[in-house]
């Protein structure tokens, strides 16, 4: 699963912090991922540290040619398997084998926004 962060106006950030004696929040820019719905598919690219903290890059819709960068993070939403360690061993029977060990993995990614 991956956890994306609106991006944020550091501009904007530094003059409420500014004007609130040094205790501000951080101000985020309205971007086209707050109109999504249910179903909607998102093109992006993730960098992650060996910490999954990440930073996206998706194309900006707006800007023909240009990306938004954001931070966020990745965590695995799938439970890790032994299935592997033991397919082709003989030591499950034969239709064991047959509906676990013959099937391809699924390659998704669920986005959650943040």
């Amino acid at each position: 699963m991956y956890t994306i962060e609106a991006p944020t106006s550091f501009a904007a950030t530094m003059v409420v912090g500014t004007l609130n004696g040094g205790n501000g929040p951080m101000v985020h820019k309205a971007w086209f991922m707050d109109d999504l719905h249910e179903g909607d598919k998102v093109l992006f690219f993730p960098k992650c540290d060996k910490h999954n903290r990440c930073t996206f890059y998706l194309p900006n819709p707006d800007k023909t040619g240009k990306e938004i960068e954001t931070q966020g993070s990745f965590s695995p939403s799938g439970a890790r398997t032994n299935t592997s360690q033991l397919c082709g061993s003989g030591k499950p029977s034969a239709a064991v084998e047959a509906q676990v060990c013959n099937q391809a993995q699924p390659v998704t990614a669920s986005l959650r926004l943040r």
